[in-house]
């Protein structure tokens, strides 16, 4: 099967099963793509349908990138940080990372719940060239980026020095691929609209 040119899938609004469904949907229509963007927009959302899409999109032959929407909450910013290629920003773009369970002495969290952060605050560290500890730091400080302070640190690797267009066409970028590196430096391309940004929050 010849593959086509890139794809693009939307995760825009809060992360939950519903997400997840359609994700999954559009994630089998599209994964013979010769690459696929995924487009967030999100203000947060349920940890299990996050890690669920994250395992998805780590599990794909297909090279890929993430691009931020208008506004990235923590469950969406742990999906945005899960590519270790290309992770785009728009100038206008804003990130927030808090941690998914409160530091209170009077709240115990569950094995299950201290395993799914490390699973998030891992893969953020890793991609990202950071600690762990780091990561946790910018959580308990509940951190707003702006798409400039993200890139600083490391959470974006590329400006697109326009707003997230409500119409039009996308500037982003086309990924050519390398197996041995799984990324490759990508060229300029143009992408057809997607859907207006929404800024629906989550619970995480």
């Amino acid at each position: 099967m010849t593959k086509k040119s890139m794809e693009t899938i939307d995760l825009i609004g809060r992360i939950d099963e519903e997400l997840l469904r359609r994700f999954l949907f559009e994630y089998e229509k599209k994964q013979q793509a010769a690459a696929i963007s995924f487009f967030i927009d999100s203000g947060g959302g349920f940890v299990d349908s996050a890690i669920e899409i994250a395992r998805h999109m780590n599990a794909l032959d297909t090279p890929f990138i993430t691009v931020a929407g208008k506004f990235v909450g923590s469950a969406a910013f742990f999906l945005h940080q899960c590519c270790p290629g290309e992770r785009i920003a728009y100038c206008d773009s804003s990130f927030f990372l808090h941690r998914q369970y409160k530091k209170n002495p009077d709240v115990k969290i569950s094995e299950k719940e201290k395993a799914q952060e490390f699973i998030i605050f891992n893969t953020i560290a890793i991609v990202t060239g950071k600690t762990v500890s780091e990561i946790q730091l910018f959580a308990d400080k509940e951190t707003i980026f702006s798409a400039q302070e993200a890139k600083e640190l490391g959470f974006v690797t590329r400006i697109i020095d326009s707003p997230v267009p409500s119409g039009g066409v996308f500037f982003m970028l086309e990924c050519s691929y390398d197996k041995t590196k799984n990324y490759h430096p990508p060229r300029d391309s143009r992408l057809p609209r997607h859907q207006q940004a929404s800024r629906l929050g989550g619970s995480w």
